[in-house]
Formats: C-alpha cells, sequence, structure tokens
C-alpha cells in the first residue's frame, strides 16, 4: 500500500493527484483502504466475476484544535532522543530565542509558525517575555500559574549543568514534517543521579502532539517531586492531562501518549473510480465488472485554511482461470505437471490444493481443479491425462563376473528399439569393465514412443596390482646375489619369475644368483584366487658389473736395509682406483693409492704386500706379492781423528754401524780417559764425540771406548779399542 500526499490552498482546482512518497511517522495525515471481504481487510484484490465490495478507509482521526482527546498509544518513538540542535548546554532553567517552524501549527484554535522551547521539559508558542524558564510550580493543568500557551513533556526542574543533553530538531519532508524536542539523561535539580529522557513531537497537517517517556523518575526532595504531561490553552483556562501525569511526584518507564484535535472533523473522505467521482464517507459499496482502480482520498483542513491531501489506490484484477499440462499423453511411470492460473486458491479432485501439480497417473485419468478467488468465487475446469503402457524390458549376461581385461556378452529383449548405458544401440553388446558394473537398457515401443529400463549386474574380478624389488639392490658386481621379493593387492596363488638368463623360479620369494656381467630383465607372472593373471615386468632391472683384475710387482723383490727401496709394477686390468697396504707397520706411509708406488721399507722381514683395486662401479678385486728385506750386519770405527785444527775434517770421532735394531736402548757408546774416567756416552747412533770434555777439547792423547750394539737380527755386539786425538 503506498500513501501519497499533497497540500493544497482552499478554492486552488486540481484536475489530477500529485504523489509525494515519504518516511510515515505514527502521527501524519494518511488513509489505507482496505477491502472488507468476511472479517478482515484486505488490499489489492482478484475476483472471477461481478461481485459486490465494501471499501474501508483506515485513517488518522482529527477536528479542531479547539478541544483534545488523550490517548495511550505505543511505545515507539520515531526519532532517536540523540538528535538535533544543542540547546541549555551548561545552563540551567532557561528559555531559547524563538524558533521558527518551516509549517504552521494550530494549537487551541490558534496558527503558529514560532516556539520557545525551555530546559525544563516545556515549549510554549507564546513569547515567554524572558530568558528564564520557571521551574517551581504546584498548580494541576490548566492553571494560570503555568506556563501558558504550552506543551508540558515532561515539565520537571532539570539541571542540564550536570550532564546529559537537550536537543530540537525539525524532521520528516513535507507535507509530514515534525518538530521534535528531546531530552536524553537529563540529571534532576538536587538529585543529580536521577536522570530522566523523554521525546516531544509535534506533526504538520494533523496538529497531533505525542510525548514520549523513556525513562522518568522522582526526586521527591525538591519542588515535592512534582512533574506534569500536557496541555493547555493562552488563558491557562482548558488543558488536558493523561490519567495519573497530572501535577505531582510520578515516576514512568516506556510510555507515550497522544493529544489529538478532538473538535468537529476537520477532514472528508472522497472514492475515485478509475478517475471518476463515486461518493464520500469512510466506507463504500462497488461492483466490478473489469479490471478497476479505486483511490480513496482524505483532504484534512487546517486552522490556516490550508489543505492536506492523503490518497490511497486499491485495485480490482477480474481473472478467469485457466489449467494446463506439460504433456497429455504420457507412457505409465511418467510424471505430468498440471496448472491452474487466473485465482487465488486452488483444489484439485485429488486432494492436492497447489496451483501447480505433479502427478503419475497408471491409467487414464481426468483431473478436476476448483479455483477460489480471495472474494470467494470459483471457477472448475478439467483435463485428461492419457496413460500408455511401457513395453517389457529385460537384459541378461552371458557370465556373472568377469577378470580384469576379459569380455561379457550382454542381450536385451522385449522392445522395437534399445539404448544401453554404453550409447550402444544393438540387442547385443560387448563389455569389459573395470570393476563390478551396471549396465542399463531402454527399449523404446515404436507405436506409443514409451520407454521402459531393465539393468544387468556384471561382477569384477580386480586384476591383483603387483610389483616387486630386488635386495639388497639390482645393481652389483659379479656374483651378484639379490631376493626378488613381490606385492600385491590381493591374495595370489601362483608365482612364476624369469629372471632374463633362461632361468625360472616359482617360489613366492625367489634368491638368484647372477655370476655373468650383463643386464638382464626380470618378469613376475601370478594368478589371484579368482583365477585372473597377470604379469609385470621390468627391462634391464638387473644390471651386473664385471671385476676387475688385481694384479702387480716388485722390483726388486729382495733388499737390504742398505737400499730398502722397492718399486711397485701394476699389471692389473680394469682398474679406476688403487689400494696399496705394504705392511710396514713401523713406516710413516705404510698405504699408498698411486698405481705404481715407490716405498722405502723402515726395517728388515719378509712383507706381505697387498694391492687392492675398484673398478669405476665400485667392484674390488684383491692381489699379493712378497718383499723380502735382508739385514747388512758392519761396524766401522776409527782410530783417531783430529777436532782441535778445527778444519771440518774429520773434527767427530763416530762409529758407522748397519743392521742396527731399531729397538729402544739397542746402542751404547763410552769415551774413557787414560785413568779410565768416561767422559762422554751416547745412546743415539748418529750422535759422535766431538773431542771435548765438560765443554773443552781434550788433550791430545790416547783415549779409550766401548760399543754396545744389538742388529736387526738379533745378534748383540760389543767393541772395545783405543782413538788417538791428534792436532
Amino acid at each position: 500500500m503506498k500513501f501519497d500526499m499533497v497540500m493544497k490552498k482552499w478554492g486552488i482546482f486540481f484536475s489530477m493527484w500529485t504523489l509525494l512518497m515519504f518516511g510515515q511517522a505514527p502521527g501524519c495525515p494518511y488513509i489505507d483502504v482496505k477491502s472488507m471481504i468476511g472479517n478482515s481487510g484486505v488490499d489489492d484484490t482478484v475476483l472471477c466475476g461481478p461481485t459486490t465490495i465494501t471499501l474501508k478507509a483506515n485513517y488518522l482521526q482529527t477536528g479542531s484544535t479547539n478541544t483534545y482527546s488523550v490517548s495511550s498509544i505505543p511505545f515507539n518513538p520515531p526519532y532517536p532522543v540523540s538528535q538535533g540542535n544543542p540547546f541549555s548546554i551548561g545552563q540551567d532553567d532557561i528559555w531559547s530565542s524563538p524558533i521558527t517552524l518551516p509549517f504552521n501549527f494550530c494549537f487551541f484554535g490558534g496558527s503558529y509558525n514560532k516556539v520557545w522551547v525551555g530546559s525544563n521539559g516545556v515549549i510554549t508558542l507564546t513569547d515567554p517575555g524572558s530568558t528564564f524558564c520557571p521551574w517551581s510550580f504546584s498548580s494541576p493543568v490548566p492553571s494560570a500559574s503555568l506556563i501558558k500557551n504550552a506543551v508540558f513533556g515532561v515539565y520537571h526542574d532539570l539541571d542540564p549543568r550536570y550532564g546529559g543533553s537537550i536537543r530540537w530538531a525539525v524532521l520528516g519532508s513535507y507535507p509530514c514534517r515534525t518538530f521534535v524536542f528531546n531530552f536524553d539523561q537529563v540529571p534532576h535539580y538536587s538529585c543529580n543521579s536521577l536522570k530522566s529522557t523523554s521525546q516531544v513531537v509535534l506533526y504538520e497537517g494533523t496538529n497531533v502532539i505525542e510525548v514520549y517517556v523513556f525513562n522518568k523518575p522522582t526526586c521527591t526532595s525538591w519542588n515535592s517531586g512534582n512533574a506534569v504531561i500536557g496541555i493547555q490553552n493562552s488563558t491557562g483556562s482548558v488543558g488536558f492531562t493523561p490519567p495519573g501525569r497530572n501535577t505531582g511526584p510520578w515516576s514512568a518507564t516506556n510510555e507515550a501518549w497522544r493529544f489529538t484535535p478532538a473538535g468537529p472533523p476537520n477532514f472528508n473522505i472522497a472514492w475515485y473510480e478509475n478517475g471518476n467521482l463515486l461518493g464520500y464517507g469512510p466506507t463504500i459499496q462497488v461492483t466490478p465488472t473489469t479490471n478497476t482502480e479505486y483511490i480513496g482520498v482524505i483532504t484534512y483542513e487546517n486552522c490556516d485554511f490550508s489543505q492536506y491531501i492523503a490518497r490511497d489506490t486499491f485495485r480490482v484484477t477480474m481473472k478467469n482461470m485457466t489449467v494446463s499440462a506439460s504433456d497429455t499423453v504420457i507412457c505409465e511411470g511418467e510424471n505430468v505437471t498440471l496448472r491452474a492460473n487466473g485465482l487465488n486458491s486452488y483444489q484439485w479432485s485429488n486432494g492436492q490444493n497447489d496451483s501447480v501439480i505433479v502427478v503419475s497417473p497408471t491409467s487414464t485419468t481426468t483431473y478436476t481443479v476448483t479455483g477460489i478467488a480471495s472474494t470467494g468465487c470459483t471457477k472448475t475446469a478439467s483435463i485428461t491425462i492419457l496413460v500408455n503402457p511401457k513395453p517389457a524390458v529385460s537384459a541378461s549376461t552371458s557370465t556373472p563376473y568377469i577378470c580384469g581385461g576379459d569380455t561379457a556378452i550382454l542381450m536385451a529383449s522385449g522392445a522395437d528399439t534399445y539404448l544401453w548405458s554404453t550409447n550402444e544401440q544393438t540387442p547385443t553388446i560387448y563389455v569389459s569393465p573395470q570393476q563390478a558394473t551396471t549396465y542399463y537398457v531402454t527399449g523404446t515401443n515404436l507405436a506409443t514412443g514409451c520407454t521402459n529400463t531393465a539393468s544387468v549386474n556384471i561382477g569384477f574380478y580386480s586384476t591383483p596390482h603387483i610389483d616387486f624389488v630386488a635386495t639388497p639392490s639390482p645393481k652389483g658386481c659379479e656374483d651378484l646375489v639379490v631376493s626378488f621379493v613381490p606385492t600385491y593387492s590381493e591374495p595370489l596363488k601362483s608365482f612364476k619369475w624369469s629372471f632374463g638368463d633362461g632361468t625360472f623360479s616359482t617360489q613366492e620369494i625367489a634368491k638368484k644368483v647372477y655370476t655373468q656381467p650383463g643386464n638382464y630383465s626380470v618378469r613376475l607372472d601370478v594368478v589371484s584366487n579368482n583365477d585372473c593373471p597377470t604379469f609385470t615386468e621390468k627391462n634391464n632391472y638387473i644390471e651386473v658389473y664385471p671385476l676387475p683384475i688385481a694384479g702387480f710387482s716388485a722390483e726388486p723383490s729382495t733388499v737390504s736395509m742398505d737400499n730398502p727401496t722397492v718399486q711397485f709394477i701394476d699389471q692389473s686390468q680394469g682398474a679406476f682406483y688403487y689400494f696399496y697396504f705394504f705392511n710396514d707397520v713401523s713406516s710413516s706411509e705404510p698405504y699408498s693409492s698411486d698405481p705404481n708406488p715407490i716405498h722405502v721399507f723402515s726395517s728388515p722381514g719378509s712383507y706381505n704386500v697387498m694391492q687392492v683395486v675398484t673398478s669405476d662401479k665400485g667392484c674390488k678385486d684383491t692381489a699379493f706379492t712378497h718383499v723380502e728385506v735382508m739385514v747388512d750386519v758392519s761396524c766401522y770405527i776409527p782410530s783417531a781423528f783430529t777436532p782441535h785444527n778445527q778444519d771440518g775434517l774429520n773434527d767427530v770421532f763416530k762409529p758407522v754401524i748397519r743392521g742396527l735394531s731399531s729397538e729402544h736402548g739397542s746402542y751404547l757408546f763410552y769415551i774413557y780417559n787414560r785413568w779410565g774416567n768416561e767422559v762422554f756416552k751416547t745412546s743415539d747412533p748418529e750422535e759422535g764425540w766431538d773431542g771435548k770434555i765438560n765443554g773443552k777439547l781434550a788433550e791430545p792423547g790416547v783415549y779409550h771406548f766401548y760399543i754396545k750394539a744389538k742388529f736387526s737380527n738379533g745378534l748383540i755386539r760389543e767393541y772395545r779399542g783405543s782413538i788417538h786425538i791428534m792436532r
């Protein structure tokens, strides 16, 4: 329903309605047209034939403003209390400057376009003549001692110096603007912890006044707690208050009051049919025969001779009922959609009551539907659905189960043509499913076009998923020993291994020794417990690497400690890396990776020298050869030396011993003077006597020596004699 308003001055002729849309506040001019069908009112309606209906106007009933009615209304404030222009910020007991309204407001017979708002919850339409807004009062409304020409809502002593806000605003749009006076959590005087919230609304056009009380506690310790909601005229002789809300101590929460002008009605209602005047009054009876538009118009006549006009349109649609089907000839088992149009509700002969229904008749059937309009009138129509029987289609198979890769034969009968779920169109087809599968075939009777479907199931024994690995590795040196370990997805009853060299095994886990270098393909054939065979093959899976051939010689193979150096000559084949172990544990270099190493043996003995050669694939071979290091035992002792001339020749007396053992303590060398006193000793065969005693050169003459030596062959010898120091 839409509401449209215009304001016209008396005497202005209008031939068409001007439509103005606005957000409707509860006290605005309005009219709402309903059709009284049964016990309730409805909006636009549908009729199925000429019918007399009653149109009723719902509206805000007002009168002239010489008197008022007071009524309780739902607590639903039209605006937030936080809205508007701030007033009385930090000031107590003041009137505002005059506030000009954008519309004329009728109040107790007078027309006003200015208001003054007071900080104690009061509005006056007469200049108060002072900036002081009175706070002390005890008289009830009406009273000449109270503020005159006033709206009290709620009038009591407030003190905005301690918080809250007081605001005023002009809200809404023509033709229903409003003057709104808001008090939001304003403290009471003397009882600053008590706070009141309220809203006063003055309506353009209807001159209605509303007071919304969110919360109003009572401060009984000040001005006797007096408060009042009400209105009174300019002399204080006539006034109106809600029950229990005249001057006195009272409290309220979430209540609302409306002051409605209640003098002689100041409105009239006119009715139009397709633009033509029908009559006047709050109700009218009409009998439309075609689609018709009715307009109800209410005109409010204001005290300043202005008019506020509201209108509402009510549309009557005349409809016939039609019934249709998605198909009137179907096959047995098919659905058909039946559709009824034109009226408001429907009742079908099969008990369904929707406008669109789905039916599945098993034989030829006639369906009847009764349509009902909103006014209660009815229409009836029927439709017949012809039902043809289905063909008797069947399907069979040559085998109920197959293994992966096998083929089954499917056969259909009972119809003229066939279409399988494989898209083949012959009675017999061949299938090779890869899992258990249901196949469907649709047979068609060419005479009626009716179809039927049959199905056949093919059970499936899956082909085992198999694999295998060679452990520890499929690659290695001859002789390569591997075990073949299978993995499989379901139980198996037989295995056959083909190793690629002409040999076979039927063991589940097969062991194989490859003695010849080369690449070998391996195949595993299996049969599942459901007799489904399969195989897997890995080409060139096994790779056997040839071994290198170790070999070397020692040149010479027999040496003495005079020259214990041996050259080793490599004679291997296929070697990539070399390792020699000389078995000479006393040597600082007992190993070598040189293909042709040279080694100096540290001591005499028999040595078993080892060569290990490695191919580029990591295959190894080992060879050995024998080296004999002979001992050369000798001791040369000079008979004289000349330390005194210091010519660098024959200045030190040092025996030369060959074949000395490397053991600790194998050598002792002493020098004695002629009286048998020890003047020098050493255990280091590399150290000789420089001819000094206690740091000074000894006197020339004869001295005696003693040498004890242990040779590497185990022989121990002692040497004694004399040595001459010459000048």
